[in-house]
């Protein structure tokens, strides 16, 4: 509300409007609660209905404790610039009243002016006591929001401290499942250390196990090879004496062939002789045969043996119808053939003998392989490497020495045979020359 000139007043202006028009008007009952309306900081819709008296109030926000200082002491600022405005206005009014008194002197604008100063001070009033109650609820909220504000922060506070005491916690309990899962690993690496030393330490004792036993094994193979060595040898030795023996035979055999030429002089007897050589050269032949195709079999070269002892005998009985006619020359072919068969009996001993060593050396061999082969068996599990070698060495031990001292001795008879046949062709011819 703006003041007024004494011209004004003078002319009757500002007079006429009833106390109810200047509260249409608004301009001191309005404009300062829409102004504090507007210039809080928490001037919500909710906030404004509650400030003009519409809908129930809400819970205001928190602001700011400077805010809201600086915004009680705007009010104050406010409500004293109102005060002071309307006390000069009422001066003003009064200057205008004694002038108007004064100039015109009419008693009802006097009294005009004093009803319109006493309505003007019911709204002046009426103002000043919206503003305090709007201070008053102003300092309310206020007082409620620091409430309100102390109650979050006291939550929120109580609710960060939870919040670091679980925080504390989960980080007390990490650092002790960090510092377990450490002494885990620690332990598993002394462990792991200690199973590598032992598996070194085990190693090393199974290399050193391994070693000796190869070493003990390489002197016992040594050993059985000596052994072996020593009976090729000895066999050897045996063979060289039977060739010798043979030898010999032979030699007897010359000359027995060269005294059956008297013998043969006659033609019946040298073409019965010769049939029954033949006879006796297919049953060479046979028992060649049989001989190779059962080259083991004792008991057929016996048979074969026995056979040609029957043809020997029958070969005695020819020669004895010659010994009539030919006594001297028989004689001493008899002496001489005593003298073989001598020499043959003893070579059939001495062979007899021989046989019979070579059958207690080869069964003492076998023997003696045997007793090997438990021990190889007993030293299988530790040596497993060395088990195809001496499997082949064992196998080379039964079969190779066997077949060979069997062999041996089964082709030295056929050599002897085929000498025997030989020397009886050759004869036969002779005499078919003569």
């Amino acid at each position: 509300m703006s003041t007024q000139s004494p011209t004004s007043l003078a002319s009757g202006q500002g007079f006429g409007k009833s106390a109810s028009a200047r509260k249409k008007k608004g301009s001191w009952k309005d404009a300062p609660s829409a102004g504090l309306a507007s210039d809080l900081p928490y001037s919500s819709p909710e906030v404004s209905a509650a400030a003009s008296g519409k809908g129930e109030e809400p819970l205001p926000t928190v602001a700011p404790p400077s805010d809201q200082l600086d915004l009680i002491e705007k009010l104050r600022a406010e409500i004293k610039l109102a005060e002071d405005k309307i006390v000069s206005e009422s001066k003003g009014r009064a200057d205008a009243e004694k002038v108007a008194a004064d100039v015109k002197g009419q008693k009802d604008i006097a009294e005009k002016m004093a009803e319109q100063r006493a309505a003007e001070a019911a709204d002046q009033q009426e103002v000043i006591d919206q503003l305090t109650a709007h201070i008053t609820d102003a300092e309310q909220k206020i007082e409620n929001q620091k409430r309100a504000a102390l109650v979050a922060e006291a939550t929120a506070k109580e609710d960060m401290e939870m919040k670091e005491k679980e925080l504390n916690k989960i980080k007390k309990l990490k650092k002790q499942a960090k510092t377990q899962d450490m002494l885990i690993i620690e332990g598993l690496r002394e462990n792991l250390a200690q199973a590598k030393d032992d598996f070194v330490q085990a190693k090393d004792e199974a290399v050193a196990r391994v070693t000796e036993v190869r070493e003990d094994w390489e002197g016992r193979l040594k050993k059985v090879n000596d052994e072996l060595a020593e009976t090729l040898a000895s066999v050897k030795t045996l063979e060289t004496e039977i060739n010798n023996k043979n030898m010999q035979l032979a030699s007897k055999d010359e000359e027995i062939s060269e005294k059956d030429e008297v013998i043969e002089q006659q033609r019946a007897q040298i073409s019965e002789m010769e049939s029954r050589l033949t006879k006796y050269d297919n049953q060479v032949f046979e028992l060649d045969r049989d001989l190779e195709s059962a080259s083991g079999e004792l008991d057929a070269m016996r048979a074969a043996q026995e056979e040609l002892k029957a043809e020997v005998g029958s070969l005695e009985m020819e020669v004895a119808r010659v010994k009539a006619k030919f006594s001297d020359e028989i004689n001493k072919m008899e002496e001489d053939k005593l003298s073989t068969q001598r020499d043959l009996e003893s070579f059939r001993k001495s062979e007899q003998i021989y046989r019979e060593d070579s059958e207690k050396m080869l069964t003492v061999l076998k023997q003696k392989i045997v007793s090997k082969e438990y021990e190889i068996t007993a030293y299988e599990q530790e040596l497993t490497n060395i088990k195809p070698l001496m499997g082949r060495l064992r196998e080379a031990v039964n079969t190779g020495l066997a077949t060979k001292l069997s062999t041996g001795r089964i082709g030295k008879f056929r050599e002897r045979a085929r000498s025997i046949r030989g020397k009886v062709k050759a004869r036969v011819q002779k005499t078919l020359k003569r």
